[in-house]
């Protein structure tokens, strides 16, 4: 028996001495390869020992006031003969109590990636921190974005919320003209996934692994920032400040207006109590000045067209005995603009002992005031929870996470998760005594999908080809059921306008009304030359600008976010390499193999390499290579159950990256083996690596100087990776594909 040993944070837990601790570990099932979480998890039961009651603080007595919250997870380890088996977090169930007696707890161990989903929970994109990207919202600064003059995370997508644009048709939609005009308020953000997932970690002190997120697959994704018909972006509120104390009887203005009642012994036939603000301006931009009543939101009152004007907030209120008033005031504009003006209380009075009308009136001005407008990408954030959105980014690219702890996660997708897994020969470790070779349940339909999109281009591909563009169905001669995978995001089609480069898309449905869509997911395309000529405002514009579709450009490579095979908007040709061919067809293709079987079978590891397996090892038994798709382990007697699947792919990887013309450092990221990484070859003709070895998930940087030859250039670069099994050391060729903007 090996010595297990069972750790809440810095507590060793006593188990019953018949214990069997076992764990169950699986990555994504291959009857459920839509499971985007690999994890591990397992329920024991422990004893009420006077240990283990102090840890768990006698749950089962509810009398007791502990220091812990029991409803939330806590850090915890596996040990096997004292040497780290499983870092996770573990769950208290329950306590029983047997005639009156603490008798034991019960337990569940998760590992470490559940705590991500703990940590995010329900919480939903607009509750992210934007403030870091929130910008200056004006027409030029939104027209910078679309030309891609500003480098920056945030975009303005030529997609039209309001208009039914067209190019040289003639009418007020025709954008070659003023009538037609394109405004900036028509247009809505988009922020790259890459931004997103940093937002996240920031948000949660978490950090995301992998080398997908420095691939071009990655880092032109983005999201439209869109849950409105149309862009109301105003200013922040301004306080009205006074620039000198205006003090009077019974009252005083002093950065906010304060006044009490008249004393009646003296006064009589009260007319009332009046308080206007005068709001000088020259804009021409609606704004509202906020009213609150001793400290509590009052109204509104608004000035259509700008100007200057004179705001009555109270006309002649009545001199109750009890009348003690304090009013703030806030300005907002709907453009940059400067105000000045000023606070003014009045009171209209009969006097006694004068025997006459008065009139008494005290003014002051308020400092002046410039409004600036920046972006508040809170208000726009699609509506979806965080973790649906991690989930479809991915299933997307049937990505799988791996916790290295409770705040660290590494993602990848499957196939290169299994490509960088170690070979480890278990034959002598198999128990030949029973093994059972099944035919896999194969579906009789898989299905890949987005969100139904709504938009007028969208609905016409339906109505034409009687399916929803870029998505993909197949039929099996098989018996199994459906396998479905819809993910979280809208695939709006967009369309290029004959004889230019210019593409465009409508946030409108098919009777051309506005429409807000689900999250929609967007590539950022390559900055096009302005073949083309469109009004942007009051400016007839014809330079460069920032296309979005579906296309990613990598090189001479050409990925999509499609599933299907689809015509593009923009080239006007076939793209094949889809999310379904990219990141599914080589795992289904094994799937679906003839000589594809599921093996189960029992084994005994030594402690060594129950310690080291891990679920991306491929298994080789007698010469065929298995991967792991559910693995039960006995700590305590290091029996191992396996169900395994056969494994035909081929171990290689390659790695493309996309460099700009200009001179500059770019991040090179992938996984390495558990030794060193060497990078070499006959092709490194520019350029230079850097911080050329390491372990793990592993980041170099590539140094590169300007291209001036006017074309692209490539190069090809051979990386040798390190991986060890034992004593021995074996070796990974796989290549870096590097192409250079001419």
């Amino acid at each position: 028996m090996r010595r297990t040993d069972f750790w809440i944070e810095d507590k060793k837990l006593d188990l019953f001495d018949d214990e069997q601790i076992k764990v169950n570990s699986q990555v994504q099932s291959f009857q459920d390869i839509s499971k985007v979480f690999s994890d591990y998890s397992q329920t024991f039961t422990l004893p009420a020992t006077d240990n283990n009651n102090e840890i768990f603080e006698y749950y089962y007595n509810n009398d007791l006031d502990g220091l812990i919250d029991h409803n939330l997870r806590r850090k915890s380890r596996l040990d096997v003969d004292y040497e780290i088996f499983k870092t996770g977090l573990a769950q208290l169930e329950k306590g029983t109590i047997v005639n009156g007696m603490p008798q034991n707890y019960t337990a569940t161990f998760y590992g470490d990636v559940v705590s991500l989903k703990d940590k995010i929970g329900e919480d939903m994109l607009s509750d992210l921190d934007y403030t870091t990207i929130d910008h200056a919202y004006t027409e030029g600064e939104v027209f910078r974005r679309v030309k891609g003059q500003i480098v920056d995370n945030v975009k303005y997508p030529m997609i039209t919320s309001l208009s039914n644009w067209n190019y040289a048709g003639g009418g007020v939609d025709d954008i070659t003209t003023s009538t037609g005009q394109v405004k900036h308020t028509d247009l809505f953000p988009a922020v790259p996934l890459s931004k997103l997932f940093t937002l996240i970690q920031s948000k949660y002190s978490i950090n995301f692994l992998g080398s997908w997120f420095s691939s071009p697959n990655f880092l032109r994704l983005c999201l439209w920032f869109k849950n409105k018909n149309q862009i109301r972006q105003i200013s922040k509120p301004y306080d009205l400040v006074n620039d000198n104390d205006e003090n009077f009887t019974n009252g005083f203005i002093y950065g906010e207006l304060f006044y009490t009642y008249r004393n009646p012994s003296t006064l009589s036939g009260i007319l009332g109590h009046s308080v206007s603000v005068q709001v000088n301006t020259t804009s021409t931009f609606d704004y509202y000045l906020d009213v609150f009543k001793n400290g509590i939101y009052l109204n509104t009152l608004t000035r259509f067209g700008g100007g200057s004007n004179l705001f009555q907030v109270v006309t002649l209120q009545a001199n109750y005995l009890s009348l003690s008033e304090s009013y703030t005031f806030k300005i907002r504009s709907k453009g940059v603009a400067t105000f000045t003006g000023s606070i003014k209380y009045s009171i209209t009075y009969y006097d006694n002992t004068t025997s006459s009308i008065l009139l008494e009136s005290h003014s002051n001005n308020f400092n002046s005031i410039s409004t600036t407008i920046t972006t508040d990408l809170r208000l726009y954030a699609p509506e979806m929870k965080i973790l649906d959105f991690i989930k479809s980014v991915m299933q997307s690219a049937q990505l799988t996470v791996v916790g290295n702890s409770d705040t660290s996660f590494t993602f990848m997708p499957l196939d290169q998760f299994y490509k960088y897994g170690r070979n480890i020969d278990i034959t002598k470790f198999v128990v030949t005594d029973l093994i059972e070779y099944k035919r896999p349940s194969l579906f009789s339909e898989i299905n890949f999908s987005y969100q139904k999109s709504e938009s007028v281009l969208n609905s016409n591909f339906l109505d034409t080809y009687g399916r929803s563009f870029g998505d993909l169905r197949s039929t099996f001669p098989y018996d199994g059921g459906k396998f479905d995978i819809q993910l979280g995001f809208e695939n709006i089609l967009q369309q290029k306008f004959t004889g230019t480069n210019l593409q465009v898309g409508y946030s409108l449905n098919k009777n051309l009304q506005p429409y807000i869509p689900k999250p929609v997911l967007l590539t950022q395309l390559d900055t096009s030359p302005g073949m083309w000529q469109v009004f942007l405002g009051n400016t007839a514009y014809t330079g460069n600008y920032v296309p979005f579709g579906q296309e990613i450009y990598n090189g001479t490579d050409i990925s999509t976010i499609n599933w299907n095979i689809e015509v593009s908007s923009y080239t006007n040709n076939p793209q094949s390499n889809g999310l379904y061919r990219t990141y599914y067809e080589s795992f289904l293709l094994n799937l679906f193999n003839k000589k594809t079987r599921v093996v189960s079978l029992a084994a005994n590891f030594p402690q060594s390499l129950l310690i080291d397996l891990k679920l991306s090892d491929k298994l080789i038994i007698k010469d065929k290579k298995y991967i792991i798709n559910a693995m039960q382990t006995n700590l305590s007697t290091g029996d191992v159950k396996l169900e395994l699947l056969s494994w035909f792919n081929a171990d290689s990887v390659d790695r493309n990256i996309r460099v700009s013309h200009s001179s500059g450092t770019d991040v090179v990221g992938f996984e390495a083996g558990d030794g060193t990484i060497n990078i070499s070859g006959d092709g490194l003709s520019f350029g230079s690596f850097s911080a050329l070895s390491g372990t793990g998930s592993f980041t170099s940087k590539f140094t590169y100087p300007a291209n001036k030859t006017g074309s692209d250039r490539t190069q090809v670069v051979q990386v040798t990776s390190e991986r060890k099994q034992g004593n021995e050391t074996e070796l990974i060729y796989s290549q870096i594909i590097i192409t250079q903007e001419g």
